[in-house]
C-alpha cells in the first residue's frame, strides 16, 4: 500500500462487520481485506452455510461466521437474528480476551451499521461505515410486496442511516452525492469522508481481442438492473442488426421471464440466460461487443470496471453513481435512466462501428488501470483508516 507504510508503526487490528454470505475464498468483498495483510490484521464477521468457513483464517484475517445449514439458511429472519447475536458476542469476547480492535468497518449502514455502532460502544474502537447503495430510492424496496413492510423498511433506513453516519469516525462513498440524503453540508464537514471505487480485482484480467456478435448485461434483481429497459430498447433496433444477440444473464422467476419475453418480438436475438459463476461471467464479458448497465439505481456497478479491464466499451444509465465511472463519449455512453428511446440510440451508435467500440474500450482500459486499480483502492482505504483513527491528515 505504498506510502501508507511510513504512517503505520504497527498493524492495526480491524473488525469487519458484514452479514454477507461467505461461501468461497474468491469472494471479492472479503478478499479485498486480506489484501491489506501487510498493514492490518483482523476478524471478519459474516454468515455462512459451509462448515469450513465457520472459523477460517487467511493471511492474518480470521473469518468468524454465523453458521446455519442449507435448510435453515433459507429462513431470512433466523439468519438475521443468529448473525446479530453471534456477531455481538464474538466481537466483544475477542476484543477483551483475544486482541483489542482499533477500528470497526461496517460493510453497509442498515444492519451492519447499527450492529457495528453497538460494538463500538462496548469496545471503544473507531468506526468506518460504507455506503454501497442508494437506500432512499423506492426502487430498492419495491420487490417487497407487502406495502406496510416496504414502507416500514424504507422509513427505518431513512432514520437508521443518518443515526449511524453521525456517530461514525469515517464514511466511505462510491459517488459524491451519495451522502446528501443523510447529512447536511455542515454535518459532513465534521466527518472524515472519502469517495472512491469499490475493490475490483482488475489485475486478474487482460484486455481482450475477442469480439463475438452479442451485447450483454447481468445482475439481480432484473427490475433494478433494468433488463426490461434493455430488452425494449434493443427490440427497436434489432432489425438493423439481424445477427446480433442480447444476452441477459441472471436469476429470473418464471413470471419474470414471461414478462420480459412479452416486451419483444425477436426471440432469436434476445436471450434470457441462467446466472454464471464468477470466472464464467468474466469469460463472457471478454467476448462481448459491449456491456450495458441499464440500472434504475446503482451506486457503482463493479461489472463496469470488470468490463473496462477487459477492454470493453460500456453503456450505462444516469442512475446514481454510474456516470461517475462512465465518461460519455470517452469510455462508453450514458443515457437518461429509464429512457428506452435514448438507450436504443446509444446501442445503434455502439453497434454500428467496430472502430468506435475499440476506441472506447481502449480508453476504458486505460482509465481503469490508471485510476481504479486494486492498488489505488488499497491506498485510499488505508488513508481513510488512518484518518478515521486520528493518525492521518483529515481530508
Amino acid at each position: 500500500m505504498g506510502n501508507i507504510n511510513s504512517r503505520v508503526a504497527m498493524k492495526k487490528h480491524l473488525l469487519i462487520v458484514s452479514k454477507s454470505f461467505i461461501y468461497s475464498t474468491k469472494n471479492v468483498n472479503m478478499t479485498k481485506y486480506v489484501r491489506m495483510k501487510d498493514h492490518y490484521s483482523g476478524d471478519i464477521l459474516g454468515t455462512t452455510n459451509k462448515k469450513q468457513f465457520k472459523h477460517y483464517e487467511e493471511d492474518g484475517f480470521l473469518f468468524v461466521t454465523s453458521y446455519l445449514s442449507d435448510r435453515l439458511s433459507r429462513i431470512k429472519l433466523l439468519v438475521t437474528l443468529k448473525f446479530l447475536l453471534h456477531a455481538t458476542c464474538t466481537a466483544i469476547y475477542r476484543h477483551y480476551f483475544v486482541k483489542k480492535y482499533d477500528l470497526i468497518i461496517a460493510r453497509e449502514p442498515i444492519l451492519a451499521g447499527p450492529l457495528a455502532l453497538l460494538i463500538k460502544l462496548f469496545t471503544g474502537a473507531k468506526l468506518i461505515t460504507e455506503l454501497n447503495g442508494n437506500y432512499v430510492s423506492p426502487v430498492v424496496w419495491e420487490d417487497i410486496e407487502n406495502k406496510f413492510i416496504r414502507n416500514l423498511k424504507l422509513g427505518y433506513s431513512k432514520k437508521a442511516i443518518p443515526f449511524v453516519l453521525k456517530r461514525s469516525n469515517g464514511i466511505k462513498l462510491l459517488y459524491p452525492s451519495q451522502i446528501t440524503p443523510y447529512l447536511s453540508e455542515e454535518e459532513q464537514r465534521k466527518h472524515t469522508i472519502s469517495c472512491f471505487h469499490e475493490y475490483t480485482p482488475i489485475s486478474e484480467f487482460h484486455k481482450s481481442t475477442v469480439e463475438e456478435d452479442f451485447i450483454m448485461t447481468m445482475g439481480y434483481p432484473y427490475n433494478i438492473k433494468g433488463f426490461d429497459i434493455l430488452v425494449s430498447a434493443f427490440d427497436k433496433i434489432a432489425h438493423k442488426f439481424p445477427t446480433t444477440q442480447v444476452h441477459l444473464i441472471g436469476y429470473l422467476e418464471t413470471a419474470d421471464r414471461q414478462y420480459l419475453e412479452s416486451l419483444h418480438s425477436h426471440p432469436d436475438q434476445i436471450k434470457l440466460l441462467k446466472p454464471l459463476e464468477y470466472d464464467a461471467a468474466m469469460e463472457k464479458i471478454s467476448k462481448t461487443k459491449c456491456f450495458v448497465l441499464a440500472s434504475r439505481t446503482e451506486a457503482m456497478g463493479r461489472v463496469l470496471l470488470e468490463s473496462m479491464a477487459h477492454g470493453k466499451p460500456v453503456i450505462g444509465s444516469t442512475a446514481d453513481g454510474i456516470p461517475t465511472y462512465i465518461r460519455d463519449g470517452v469510455n462508453g455512453y450514458v443515457f437518461a435512466s429509464g429512457n428506452v428511446d435514448q438507450l436504443a440510440e446509444k446501442l445503434e451508435v455502439m453497434l454500428s462501428s467496430g472502430s468506435k467500440r475499440k476506441m472506447l474500450g481502449d480508453a476504458g482500459y486505460e482509465i481503469v488501470m490508471a485510476e481504479l486499480s486494486e492498488q489505488q483502492y488499497l491506498e485510499r482505504y488505508g488513508a481513510l483508516i488512518e484518518n478515521a483513527c486520528g493518525d492521518g491528515k483529515k481530508k
